[in-house]
C-alpha cells in the first residue's frame, strides 16, 4: 500500500509553487497536465503517491519542476487570479507553504 506525502503550496498572481515534502526520492514518476498532477516515488522501501486536480488550469509547457533536495514545482497559471485552494477539492495532505506565500496585500512592496 502506498503512502501520501505532505504537499506544500504557495501562490503568486501568475504562478503556484508546490513542494513535495520528501527527501532522497528515487524512482520518481511525474505526470504534469494542464489540469492535474500525478506523482509517485520511493523513499527507502516506502512508496509515496498522489494525484490531484488543480483549482484552475496551468500553462504546462511554461511550468517546470526539479528534484535537487526536495521535489519542487513552479506552475504557471493560465489566468492571473488568486486560487482559494490548490485543488478542486480539499485534501488533508495539502498544506500552505507560509515561507513562500505572498498575499495580494504584499504585492508591490518589493519583496
Amino acid at each position: 500500500m502506498s503512502l501520501t506525502p505532505d504537499v506544500l503550496w504557495a501562490q503568486r498572481p501568475d504562478s503556484v509553487y508546490l513542494t513535495i515534502d520528501l527527501k532522497d526520492v528515487q524512482e520518481i514518476k511525474v505526470t504534469l497536465e494542464r489540469e492535474s498532477l500525478t506523482f509517485s516515488g520511493r523513499v527507502g522501501t516506502s512508496l509515496y503517491e498522489f494525484s490531484l486536480e488543480f483549482h484552475a488550469p496551468i500553462k504546462r509547457e511554461e511550468s517546470k519542476w526539479s528534484t535537487r533536495r526536495l521535489v519542487e514545482f513552479c506552475l504557471m497559471k493560465e489566468a492571473s487570479e488568486s486560487w482559494p485552494r490548490l485543488s478542486k477539492s480539499k485534501l488533508p495532505w495539502v498544506k500552505v507553504d507560509w515561507a513562500k506565500w505572498q498575499d495580494s496585500d504584499d504585492e508591490g512592496e518589493g519583496k
